[in-house]
């Protein structure tokens, strides 16, 4: 893909207006020193707990003989000798490092910083390029998004893509937001407090809302930065957009360069047709998932046409929260690996953690949500709803419909486009899906299309929807390991 244009996106402006149009996608990084006052007894996302089992479970070399070469590396890197290096909580994907520094004595002017280096979890990871790439790539995103102050974010102060350093690792220096996370303090605040959070974040997903792309892909570095940078006064970093991928090494080199959601979900579903074009199971299933896309189309439910910015983890857990003065805010968003631009009806799966207790299976919540199974609120969360319901109503159209009506039917096959068949579980999401889809498609009138592709749903549904129950019933663990290797699962 070229370099942006000016015809395609404008910059967006540093003081935003919350009233004010989509502003559209970040272009070049115009070359600056790193400003901003030092943090003030931050804290990360996990500061608060160690896993003292991680050393075996990743294969990490023991933090006993890791410390030391962090110490040389921050000398190495002009940042100094930290005061203290302290073992916190990583992610799947990261193994995280927290440094103390006294801005008094040393160089180093922020108190407090990350360090997070990639963890390695599988074999495609061992690859050099895609490595490097995947580090530049997180560091675009944080630099352009520190820079427009639209959403906060930590700061990159450097980062190394290869294994030629101290910690024989690939690895990126930011600074440690102040705050907690908000999964650890929300659902024991009164309700006013989380009334006052709660239109915080309604808030800041309009922000993120707002940031648009003329395509959809993953985000990416554009350009050639080089391989390592302990200094951005000079570096100008750019964003580019690349196709989904189904692996770190293996693109979707059809995706389409469109905005359009129509076009974005056919060009996945027809790729995972082609990979599993020998197993008939799999591919009499998608076959069927593009027939409802089809059916989906002419009945306008994929109209979405503008890609926006998303976050795949927008959870309580990656946000972080200080009260000061008596009121809360939000001082930054965590773990912006893997942000991609999607059409706007994909990002509006609300945030139902805020009216959910933590201590529930997320995850479960969230796939019983799109599969329209209901739940019962307390009085206090419903009210805890209503209010974030009503913000958002407020400020940017058609929500409600794309987080509770139209939008979960699009969501719910967008997700298994994305991520295909990992497990038995998303086979039988799968399968529930296009049950409910028969049995609810009927309240969406067809507002455009043929009688040609009325006559091929129902050939479909009373013909082959036969045919694919009866191949469901054969045996089907006797394929499955071929399955699960061949039919094909997006990667972040």
């Amino acid at each position: 893909m070229p370099e942006p244009s000016s015809n395609l996106c404008g910059s967006i402006p540093s003081s935003p207006s919350m009233d004010s149009e989509d502003v559209n996608y970040l272009l070049e990084d115009p070359p600056a020193k790193l400003q901003g006052s030092p943090v003030s007894n931050g804290s990360s996302a996990s500061n608060a707990s160690l896993y003292p089992t991680s050393t075996i479970e990743y294969s990490h070399e023991p933090f006993s003989t890791f410390a030391p070469k962090v110490c040389k590396l921050c000398l190495a890197i002009g940042l100094g000798e930290p005061a203290k290096v302290e073992r916190i909580a990583g992610g799947e994907y990261n193994r995280v490092t927290k440094l103390f520094f006294d801005p008094r004595t040393g160089p180093c002017r922020f108190p407090e910083c990350v360090l997070r280096n990639p963890r390695e979890v599988t074999a495609d990871h061992d690859a050099p390029d895609a490595k490097k790439k995947e580090i530049k790539d997180q560091v675009t995103v944080l630099r352009l998004l520190d820079r427009e102050k639209l959403i906060p974010v930590p700061k990159v102060l450097a980062y190394d893509s290869s294994s030629d350093n101290a910690i024989d690792s690939p690895y990126v220096v930011q600074t440690c937001c102040p705050g907690e996370p908000l999964s650890e303090i929300y659902h024991e605040l009164p309700i006013n407090e989380k009334l006052e959070i709660t239109k915080l974040v309604a808030d800041l997903i309009v922000r993120i809302e707002r940031v648009i792309f003329p395509v959809s892909g993953r985000l990416i570095s554009a350009g050639d930065l080089p391989d390592r940078c302990d200094d951005f006064s000079t570096m100008r970093t750019s964003i580019d957009l690349a196709p989904f991928r189904l692996s770190p090494k293996a693109d979707f080199l059809s995706t389409p360069r469109s905005p359009s959601l129509d076009d974005l979900l056919a060009s996945l579903i027809n790729t995972k047709i082609s990979l599993a074009r020998n197993l008939t199971l799999p591919w009499l299933t998608w076959y069927r998932l593009r027939q409802i896309l089809l059916e989906m189309k002419e009945r306008g439910l994929l109209d979405d046409k503008q890609p926006v910015l998303w976050h795949w983890d927008f959870a309580s857990w990656n946000i972080l929260v200080k009260k000061q003065d008596n009121r809360w805010t939000i001082t930054a968003i965590l773990d912006w690996d893997g942000a991609m631009s999607v059409p706007r009806v994909l990002t509006r799966e609300p945030p139902i953690w805020l009216w959910h207790r933590n201590d529930q299976n997320l995850s479960e919540i969230r796939r019983e949500h799109d599969m329209l199974i209901p739940s019962e609120l307390t009085s206090e969360q419903q009210l805890v709803k209503n209010q974030f319901d009503s913000y958002m109503e407020a400020r940017v159209s058609n929500y409600s419909a794309d987080a509770y009506s139209r939008g979960r039917w699009t969501r719910r096959l967008a997700k298994v486009a994305l991520t295909g068949f990992r497990d038995e579980r998303d086979w039988e999401n799968c399968m529930r899906f296009m049950k409910d889809w028969e049995s609810c498609r009927g309240n969406y009138p067809i507002i455009s299309g043929s009688k040609r592709r009325a006559i091929s749903s129902f050939c479909f549904y009373y013909l082959w929807i036969p045919v694919l129950t009866w191949v469901i019933c054969q045996d089907w663990t006797a394929q499955n390991a071929d399955f699960k290797d061949n039919s094909g699962s997006l990667v972040r």
